[in-house]
């Protein structure tokens, strides 16, 4: 994707912020969906949802890669360990998607536990994604930050994500966690993508992004 739009990672972060919007409305509708029509609407909604996709996905142009003239270069996955760079990044998204996977997996038992129910989960999921998005379209301007900043306040971001459903008194608490969280992913998905661009070997890019997808 973000070879279509020739590396830039402000059209990125445009692009991407509008599907993120897309998402938060179908979470907020598909929430009071199966509050009102029971967890049946899942599958049903994940097929009707799935063919749009999946023809859309068939039809869309990707932009072609640009053939060098140059023989092919062996692709050595150990040249990642020496980009220290590529290796920091590694470690706050692998530290930052064990902190947080938990609440995410475990979301509906938490707002449960503070008196929320599926309804609650998907005005979370819709205001999370909805601020997601936000920051995601706006990625260009951050992008004057140093990335090592921009890790350093993500993984604060993520503190607080833990502190408020840790100490949560009641739905308000998590959302307000879902906030700060998806505002860090906001800033995280473009920021990985320039630290691996800047840092990473050319024949290696695909390889980075695909890991650090990983590790998250």
């Amino acid at each position: 994707m973000i070879r279509s739009f020739d590396n830039d990672a402000a059209l990125y972060g445009k692009a991407r912020g509008i599907g993120s919007a897309g998402y938060a409305i179908a979470m907020l509708a598909t929430g009071q969906l199966i509050k009102r029509a029971g967890y049946i609407m899942i599958p049903v909604l994940t097929i009707a949802l799935a063919i749009p996709v999946i023809l859309i996905t068939i039809a869309a142009k990707e932009k072609p890669i640009e053939k060098s003239s140059d023989p092919a270069e062996k692709v050595d996955f150990r040249r990642l360990l020496k980009v220290r760079a590529y290796l920091i990044m590694l470690v706050v998204l692998f530290t930052s998607g064990v902190a947080i996977s938990p609440i995410n997996s475990l979301k509906i038992v938490l707002l449960q536990s503070v008196g929320g129910d599926v309804g609650i989960l998907g005005l979370d999921n819709f205001l999370g994604v909805l601020v997601q998005a936000v920051f995601i379209f706006i990625s260009g301007s951050p992008a004057r930050i140093p990335a090592r900043t921009r890790l350093f306040l993500l993984s604060l971001l993520h503190l607080a994500t833990l502190l408020l459903n840790g100490f949560a008194q009641n739905p308000a608490w998590i959302i307000a966690g879902s906030l700060l969280c998806n505002a860090a992913y906001g800033f995280l998905l473009p920021t990985t993508r320039q630290i691996v661009n800047d840092s990473v070997p050319r024949p290696l890019v695909t390889t980075a992004n695909s890991l650090s997808d990983a590790v998250f």
